[in-house]
């Protein structure tokens, strides 16, 4: 499999990202902190990428190398009080839908999680505060392994147990 930095700079210069060179909350060049809406994330092998939106939902994409898709992300509050969810979608009907239209699109549901360079981990951060040096998105690379898109693809198992910051959008 190739390295994602294979396909990645259309969507890096897309989207303006600047390599923060380590995996901080450092904004490269300026020393300023990245907010979490600008960060960018991905597996240690390069082959997944999460990139946030820049909106205040603090909406994300995932692409993954040799997918030839983009899967649409959304951080919610988890009901029961404890966090925040998120969600990976593929493909799904605009507009009101719904919920077996939504798990009909729905590829990997489960808390959302920041962690610090020591593994501990916190609640994910708001749009506007410093992006944490990673994401923890338990079972995210089974769901992906296990979806359609990822199979219909023939891509090989993927596994990872978080993304690391790796640059922030200006």
């Amino acid at each position: 499999m190739k390295p994602l930095a294979a396909i990645a700079p259309v969507a890096i210069l897309f989207f303006g990202v600047e390599e923060t060179g380590a995996a901080s909350s450092a904004g490269g060049k300026t020393g300023r902190a990245c907010p979490l809406a600008l960060a960018a994330y991905q597996a240690a092998d390069q082959t997944v990428l999460l990139e946030f939106r820049g909106d205040e939902t603090r909406s994300f994409r995932v692409v993954v190398n040799g997918l030839g898709a983009v899967l649409d992300g959304y951080v919610f509050p988890d009901e029961a009080g404890e966090g925040e969810l998120g969600v990976v979608l593929d493909n799904c009907p605009e507009g009101d839908v719904t919920g077996q239209d939504l798990s009909q699109c729905q590829i990997w549901q489960g808390p959302m999680l920041a962690s610090s360079a020591d593994g501990a981990t916190a609640p994910l951060p708001g749009h506007d505060q410093p992006a944490s040096p990673h994401v923890v998105m338990q079972g995210l690379d089974q769901a992906l392994t296990q979806s359609a898109p990822f199979i219909e693809a023939g891509l090989p198992a993927i596994e990872f147990e978080h993304l690391s910051l790796y640059a922030c959008q200006e």
